[in-house]
């Protein structure tokens, strides 16, 4: 193991920064930015299971907010192409 585990308030801070502005809106009505980094985390968790159904990721998926699926298999350069739009010679 290179390093240290970073603390529990560390923990916290660092998911804290990670998280998009409507996470982190929501995570702030649900009153959690000043509490354990297990609420935090457990909250996420359970706004996926809400949302998704699972905590399991499946790439396979056509509904990838987050676009993981692309993530190493990036679309061709034709299909990046916008209608009307044409390439410039060369």
């Amino acid at each position: 193991m290179i390093g240290n585990n970073p603390s529990e308030e560390n923990s916290h801070a660092i998911l804290w920064d990670v998280m998009d502005p409507d996470s982190k809106t929501k995570a702030m009505a649900a009153n959690l930015a000043g509490r354990t980094y297990k609420e935090l985390y457990d909250h996420i968790d359970q706004r996926h299971r809400i949302m998704f159904g699972t905590l399991d990721y499946k790439a396979e998926k056509k509904d990838d907010p987050t676009g993981l699926a692309r993530l190493g298999h990036p679309e061709p350069a034709a299909a990046q192409v916008h209608p009307g739009y044409e390439p410039a010679s060369a």
